[in-house]
């Protein structure tokens, strides 16, 4: 197993203060970058356009399948 690219996944339910981690590691480790998530839930008021890449469900299930292969 190759750890020279860690992989982390941060994750919480709404309001639990992700964003704020997330912006703090980055700030202190400029070596980290951040992916973009795919959802299929709607778009929030607060969303950024670079927070989310937004699906329909057969969107999602069509990447998701092209994402096994």
């Amino acid at each position: 197993m190759n750890l020279s690219n860690p992989i982390f996944i941060i994750s919480g339910s709404s309001g639990t203060g992700e964003r704020t981690l997330i912006k703090t590691l980055l700030e202190r480790h400029r070596e980290f970058q951040l992916t973009t998530s795919a959802t299929t839930r709607a778009r929030r008021p607060s969303d950024k356009p670079s927070d989310y890449y937004f699906l329909t469900e057969e969107e999602f299930q069509w990447q998701s399948r092209s994402w096994k292969k």
